[in-house]
């Protein structure tokens, strides 16, 4: 992950969608620390339940 902030940062596979395969890169990094995971899309420095929040939002958000 870079730390630009262009793009959809729930997209974790840079496929410019929101869907199964970012949530299943999301599960492979559960709880895991750093800055520049994917997964860690709040850039708190882990991978936790706020992640999966804003993950679930973008995805809900390109269903429309």
């Amino acid at each position: 992950m870079s730390l630009s902030t262009i793009g959809d940062s729930a997209d974790c596979n840079d496929y410019e969608v929101v869907d199964g395969r970012d949530l299943f890169m999301l599960a492979e990094m559960w709880l895991a620390d750093g800055l520049l995971l994917p997964g860690n899309i709040n850039r708190r420095g882990s991978v936790d339940f706020s992640d999966y929040a804003e993950l679930a939002e973008n995805w809900l958000a390109g269903v429309q």
